[in-house]
C-alpha cells in the first residue's frame, strides 16, 4: 500500500493521488488549470483509505458510514477516466462526489453518471450516480472522464 501516487499523461495532464488526514484525495492537472477532489461535511462522499498502485492503473477503496466504495483511475485518450462504485448499505439520500475545479472539463462516460454545478458555489462541480439508491443493499456506479 502506498501513500500517494503520480501518473503523467502523454497530454500534459498529471494526476496526483495524496493522503490528507484519514483518507486519499486527487487531483488532475495541466499547468494552473485542475479539478481537485473537495470532501464535504455532512454528504455522503466516497471515502477512500487504501491506495494501490499497477503501472498506471489506480485504484482506491474504503469504507463510509453509507457503505463500500472503490474507485479506478487511468489514463484514456481525452485525460483520465474514473470508474467509481459503492456498495450502499444504509439509508442515504445521495452518494455523490464533491470537485473543486477550473479550466478542465468533466464529462459522463455513461448513462449512469452525471455532472452538474454545485449550487451556491462558485467553482465547484457534484460528479453523481443517475441511478436511484434503493433496495439496500445496492450498487451505485459513476463512471466519468476530467481533462482538457
Amino acid at each position: 500500500m502506498s501513500d500517494a501516487a503520480r501518473i503523467e499523461h502523454a497530454g500534459g495532464l498529471v494526476l496526483s493521488v495524496y493522503r490528507e488526514g484519514d483518507r486519499f484525495q486527487h487531483r488532475v492537472s495541466a499547468g494552473d488549470a485542475a479539478w481537485e477532489s473537495a470532501p464535504r461535511d455532512m454528504l455522503d462522499t466516497p471515502v477512500f483509505t487504501e491506495l494501490h498502485q499497477q503501472g498506471d492503473v489506480v485504484f482506491l477503496s474504503g469504507n463510509a458510514g453509507f457503505g463500500h466504495c472503490s474507485a479506478s483511475i487511468e489514463p484514456c485518450d481525452a485525460g483520465f477516466f474514473f470508474d467509481v462504485a459503492c456498495r450502499v448499505t444504509s439509508p442515504t439520500p445521495a452518494v455523490a462526489s464533491f470537485y473543486r475545479g477550473e479550466g478542465l472539463t468533466c464529462s459522463p462516460s455513461a448513462d449512469d453518471s452525471m455532472v452538474r454545478p454545485a449550487e451556491n458555489e462558485r467553482s465547484m462541480w457534484v460528479v453523481e450516480s443517475t441511478e436511484p439508491i434503493g433496495p439496500l443493499p445496492c450498487l451505485l456506479r459513476c463512471r466519468y472522464t476530467i481533462g482538457r
